[in-house]
Protein backbone atom coordinates (compact mmCIF):
# COMPACT_ATOMS: atom_id res chain seq x y z
CA UNK A 1 0.00 0.00 0.00
CA UNK A 2 2.69 2.05 -0.09
CA UNK A 3 2.00 3.18 -3.69
CA UNK A 4 -1.33 4.50 -2.62
CA UNK A 5 -1.97 8.15 -4.00
CA UNK A 6 -4.60 8.64 -1.55
CA UNK A 7 -2.51 7.33 1.55
CA UNK A 8 -1.77 10.62 4.21
CA UNK A 9 1.21 11.08 6.05
CA UNK A 10 1.62 11.07 9.66
CA UNK A 11 1.95 15.07 9.74
CA UNK A 12 -1.39 15.39 7.75
CA UNK A 13 -3.03 13.02 9.80
CA UNK A 14 -1.80 14.89 13.37
CA UNK A 15 -2.92 18.02 11.64
CA UNK A 16 -6.72 16.17 11.31
CA UNK A 17 -6.50 14.98 14.84
CA UNK A 18 -6.03 11.02 13.52
CA UNK A 19 -4.00 9.35 15.77
CA UNK A 20 -4.24 5.86 14.60
CA UNK A 21 -4.61 4.52 11.16
CA UNK A 22 -7.79 1.27 10.09
CA UNK A 23 -5.70 -1.53 10.59
CA UNK A 24 -8.53 -4.51 11.59
CA UNK A 25 -11.89 -5.52 10.64
CA UNK A 26 -12.53 -4.19 13.98
CA UNK A 27 -10.95 -1.12 13.38
CA UNK A 28 -13.03 -0.21 10.56
CA UNK A 29 -15.73 -1.42 12.31
CA UNK A 30 -15.56 0.96 15.41
CA UNK A 31 -14.84 3.69 12.86
CA UNK A 32 -17.75 3.27 10.79
CA UNK A 33 -19.93 2.80 14.47
CA UNK A 34 -18.35 6.24 15.65
CA UNK A 35 -19.20 7.75 12.58
CA UNK A 36 -22.85 7.00 12.25
CA UNK A 37 -23.33 7.90 16.55
CA UNK A 38 -21.87 11.07 15.24
CA UNK A 39 -24.55 11.58 12.49
CA UNK A 40 -27.02 10.70 15.32
CA UNK A 41 -25.79 12.72 18.10
CA UNK A 42 -28.46 14.39 19.55
CA UNK A 43 -31.14 13.61 16.41
CA UNK A 44 -34.30 12.06 17.56
CA UNK A 45 -35.82 10.45 15.72
CA UNK A 46 -32.33 9.28 14.54
CA UNK A 47 -31.35 10.29 11.05
CA UNK A 48 -30.66 7.70 7.85
CA UNK A 49 -27.52 7.30 6.69
CA UNK A 50 -26.56 5.87 3.17
CA UNK A 51 -23.39 3.82 3.40
CA UNK A 52 -21.70 3.59 -0.01
CA UNK A 53 -19.42 1.13 -1.15
CA UNK A 54 -17.23 2.21 -4.45
CA UNK A 55 -15.52 -0.74 -6.07
CA UNK A 56 -17.41 -3.40 -4.03
CA UNK A 57 -17.54 -5.97 -7.30
CA UNK A 58 -13.29 -6.30 -6.49
CA UNK A 59 -14.24 -8.17 -3.25
CA UNK A 60 -14.28 -11.18 -5.21
CA UNK A 61 -10.88 -11.21 -6.22
CA UNK A 62 -9.92 -11.08 -2.83
CA UNK A 63 -8.39 -14.24 -1.08
CA UNK A 64 -11.16 -15.96 1.02
CA UNK A 65 -10.50 -15.10 4.36
CA UNK A 66 -10.26 -11.50 3.21
CA UNK A 67 -13.27 -11.87 1.95
CA UNK A 68 -14.85 -13.18 4.32
CA UNK A 69 -13.39 -10.93 7.11
CA UNK A 70 -14.95 -8.25 4.76
CA UNK A 71 -18.24 -9.79 4.30
CA UNK A 72 -18.24 -10.08 8.43
CA UNK A 73 -17.23 -6.40 9.35
CA UNK A 74 -19.89 -5.21 7.52
CA UNK A 75 -22.13 -7.54 8.80
CA UNK A 76 -21.44 -6.72 12.44
CA UNK A 77 -21.48 -3.13 11.66
CA UNK A 78 -25.16 -3.33 10.35
CA UNK A 79 -26.01 -5.32 13.22
CA UNK A 80 -24.81 -2.85 15.73
CA UNK A 81 -26.53 0.51 14.01
CA UNK A 82 -29.71 -1.52 12.66
CA UNK A 83 -31.49 2.00 12.86
CA UNK A 84 -28.93 4.14 10.80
Amino acid sequence: MADCPTRLRAKELRNIGVTYRIKTPEDAVNSLSALTALVNYRNSPPKKLVIMIDEYQRVGELKEKLRSENNAGLHTFFNQNPTA
